[in-house]
């Protein structure tokens, strides 16, 4: 379509099981051919986040292979992106009812769950699903803005007017979190869809 902005995408990822964990719990998922980009924090012990955040990933992930002529048609301006924004909240809300039956098979499994943050480029558009406190930032003229909601207590209580941000920092509820993958039965997947203005440093 004339007066597209074309795009030129380039990815990588790593991941770090920090100072506190000996296993890591991150998965992620990097496709620029289809556009998909997901990054998914797990919780809980023995493993278990470890495999909440691979199920959570690989599920997502197969819904929108599948959705491959939904892409292309968002792509070509067919379609609304609003169309592939709900598609990929779905995906998210199908990872969280395959997770939690799998958390309740197993005393061990107490508390599995994860967070998940995915990004799918398509054409002009970014479109993004969102559940936990896995952050999504757009970089532009030197500056990082977070686009993502973080889905804390002490996040909750900010935009409550209750925290102020010097009282947030430090609190115990810091990574309370009050929406995840897989511990509970489902769960509010926040979703957001843009469109990509490349600018000056972005």
């Amino acid at each position: 379509m004339q007066g597209d902005i074309m795009i030129r995408i380039e990815a990588t990822g790593a991941t770090h099981p920090g100072q506190r964990r000996d296993n890591n719990e991150d998965n992620l998922y990097v496709n620029d051919e289809l556009g998909l980009y997901i990054v998914s924090d797990g919780m809980g012990g023995h493993a278990a986040g470890e495999v909440a955040s691979q199920m959570a990933v690989e599920v997502v992930v197969k819904r929108l292979e599948h959705s491959r002529k939904v892409i292309e048609q968002v792509r070509r301006h067919l379609i609304h992106p609003d169309t592939l924004a709900t598609l990929m909240m779905r995906a998210v809300e199908e990872a969280c009812e395959q997770v939690y039956p799998h958390a309740q098979e197993e005393a061990s499994r107490t508390g599995m769950g994860c967070t998940l943050t995915a990004l799918l480029i398509a054409g002009s558009k970014a479109i993004m699903a969102h559940v936990g406190d896995t952050r999504l930032y757009l970089h532009r003229e030197g500056e990082l803005h977070q686009l993502s909601t973080d889905h804390t207590m002490v996040a909750d209580l900010m935009r409550a007017g209750v925290f102020t941000a010097e009282q947030a920092q430090g609190s115990r509820y810091a990574h309370v979190l009050t929406r995840s993958v897989g511990t509970q039965a489902s769960v509010q997947v926040e979703k957001l869809c843009s469109t990509c203005c490349p600018a000056i440093g972005s």
